[in-house]
């Protein structure tokens, strides 16, 4: 019994290997991708969807950056001094004016992605 090939001629096993090398791309670049976002966040995370969070946060940072949050969380304020997180609160900056506090790290998250869902379904609406 020899090695089956499908219809380009390729082995079975070549097919899966080249499925286990683009899957550990994937899982490189989403660990790569975690680490840029995760700057952002002051509190360990340890869940399975701490990629999912961070990638929100990071979202969340770019929407206040291009649009602002409140009359303290301007724009420019947004951009020169960044946005930390915490497990009880959003901040500008390092220590500095709280956007919003929070009873746990959950329910910043609920918000982060609310507001995240917020902003896209707005800009869909105006485009």
């Amino acid at each position: 019994m020899g090695i089956s090939r499908n219809a380009y001629g390729r082995s079975e096993t070549h097919k899966q290997q080249t499925r286990i090398y683009k899957m550990k791309d994937f899982l490189e670049q989403r660990e790569k991708d975690y680490r840029i976002a995760k700057r952002l966040i002051c509190f360990p995370m340890r869940k399975a969807e701490k990629y999912y969070y961070a990638f929100q946060c990071q979202l969340f940072e770019k929407n206040v950056k291009a649009f602002g949050y409140d009359h303290i969380a301007t724009k420019a304020k947004a951009h020169a001094e960044g946005i930390q997180f915490h497990a009880h609160s959003i901040t500008m900056g390092y220590g500095g004016y709280d956007l919003k506090r929070f009873n746990s790290k959950d329910e910043m998250f609920g918000f982060v992605i609310g507001y995240n869902e917020a902003m896209l379904n707005n800009m869909e609406q105006t485009a």
